[in-house]
């Protein structure tokens, strides 16, 4: 509210317009990937969009909005427009299935606040037997906050560092996952452990790969050249 409060008194000392999702811009979920939209001046039904997470309804709404905001400027999008961008947009690396059999999903979640996006996305939206956790953080980042987050949905841990040099040691995780290091062993390379989780992940479970963009990098240069799904 303080945010919001502060926004909407600078955009009237400027003289500029001032939007918001739950106002001026709606929307009304309908499916997993699916939800209606109701802005300025049109609404749109049943529209899809192509990635997981409900964060990416609010993020399509405020896309949607920003059109027709532009549209008024003189730079009219047509509804199927629209619609097909929504359909097609791909973001590599954000809950994004890089595998079915077994299933994969990448996630770059590299803060508290993405790992609470990534949790809440892995408890609402992913059914699975098992989840399987491989994580590799950089050491500068909030460690034990991601993994505070993360580790307690996940029945097995693997702990890894990318070819980086800013990469945390796995030593360093397991000791920040306190008492959630007893279902964490320790691949050291980053291709060891994809290849370990890849074994251990069953038909009905999920592996998840997260904790840096530089983790998930490398984890979409091993999948992709198999193909990918």
């Amino acid at each position: 509210p303080h945010v919001l409060h502060l926004f909407s008194k600078i955009c009237r000392e400027r003289g500029s317009l001032y939007f918001r999702v739950g106002k001026e811009f709606r929307y009304v979920q309908s499916g997993e990937r699916n939800f209606d939209y109701e802005g300025l001046h049109r609404k749109l039904w049943g529209v899809f969009i192509n990635l997981w997470g409900f964060h990416q309804i609010i993020n399509a709404t405020t896309a949607l909005g920003a059109m027709e905001v532009l549209e008024e400027l003189g730079y009219p999008v047509s509804n199927d427009a629209m619609m097909d961008g929504l359909k097609e947009v791909e973001w590599p690396g954000r809950l994004e299935i890089i595998c079915s059999s077994p299933r994969v999903v990448l996630d770059g979640a590299h803060n508290p606040a993405g790992a609470l996006v990534l949790k809440e996305s892995l408890e609402k939206e992913f059914q699975y037997d098992h989840l399987i956790l491989l994580i590799g953080v950089m050491k500068d980042k909030d460690i034990e906050s991601i993994l505070h987050l993360l580790a307690p949905l996940a029945d097995r841990i693997i702990l890894t560092r990318p070819n980086n040099d800013r990469a945390a040691p796995p030593a360093l995780l397991k000791k920040a996952l306190g008492q959630n290091g007893k279902k964490a062993e320790i691949a050291e390379d980053l291709k060891g452990a994809i290849d370990r989780g890849l074994s251990m992940t069953g038909e009905k479970d999920l592996l998840c790969i997260t904790g840096s963009l530089y983790t998930v990098g490398e984890a979409r240069a091993y999948f992709l050249p198999r193909g990918g799904t």
